[in-house]
C-alpha cells in the first residue's frame, strides 16, 4: 500500500501537472496524513508486526528467470471462471469484463487528457506487469521473497482498473461515434 500510495501521488501530480510550490505542499501533506494513518492504526499494526517478525520467512532473492509465467496465462487471469488465487498460485485480476471494456472506452475517451490516461494506464500496465516479471514482484513484497500468497497486490490492480472505468462511464456521453462502432 505505501508503494502504491507513493506511485498514485506521483502519477497524480503530474496528472493535475502540478509547479514545484504545489508538489512540495501536497508531498508535506500526503507525508503528514501518512503519518497520522500510521499512529492511528498501530494498535493494529504493532501486535501484527511483532507476530510476523517471528514468522516464517523467505530470505530468497527475486527468482532467477525474467518471467514467473507466460505473457498469455498472466492476461487470462482477467476473466472469469478461473480457480481462485490459491497459495503459491496464479495471480487473481479479475475485477469485471465490464470494467476492462470501460478501460478501452476510457482510452478513446476526448474529454480525458492525455497525460490523465497515460498517468493512469502506466499505472495499471505496472501493477499487471508486476504479476508475472519476478522483480517487481519482489519489490512489491518489501524485497523479500514472497512466500504462500505471491501476488497480495493484485487488489490495486483492481481498484486502476475500476477509476479509469468509472471514469469511462461518467463520460460515456462524450464517446464519438466512430469509437461506439469500434
Amino acid at each position: 500500500v505505501c508503494i502504491f500510495t507513493a506511485v498514485f501521488f506521483f502519477a497524480q501530480c503530474f496528472v493535475r501537472q502540478n509547479n514545484r510550490k504545489e508538489l512540495w505542499k501536497n508531498l508535506k501533506n500526503i507525508i503528514l496524513y501518512s503519518i497520522l494513518a500510521i499512529l492511528m492504526s498501530a494498535a493494529a499494526t504493532l501486535p501484527t508486526m511483532v507476530t510476523l517478525s517471528h514468522a516464517y520467512k523467505s530470505n530468497s532473492g527475486p527468482a532467477k528467470q525474467l518471467t514467473a509465467r507466460g505473457w498469455t496465462e498472466t492476461f487470462s487471469n482477467l476473466f472469469a471462471y478461473l480457480e481462485p488465487t490459491q497459495m503459491g498460485g496464479r495471480p487473481y485480476l479479475y475485477c469485471g469484463v465490464l470494467c476492462i471494456l470501460l478501460l478501452i472506452v476510457y482510452c478513446r475517451l476526448p474529454k480525458v487528457s492525455r497525460r490523465e490516461k497515460g498517468a493512469y494506464l502506466l499505472a495499471v500496465l505496472l501493477v499487471f506487469a508486476s504479476t508475472n516479471v519476478n522483480l517487481l514482484n519482489y519489490i512489491w513484497h518489501g524485497f523479500h521473497g514472497a512466500n504462500s500468497l505471491l501476488y497480495r497486490f493484485t487488489f490495486i490492480f483492481a481498484f486502476l482498473v475500476m477509476i479509469s472505468a468509472h471514469r469511462a462511464y461518467l463520460e460515456l456521453d462524450s464517446l464519438r461515434k466512430k469509437d461506439w462502432k469500434i
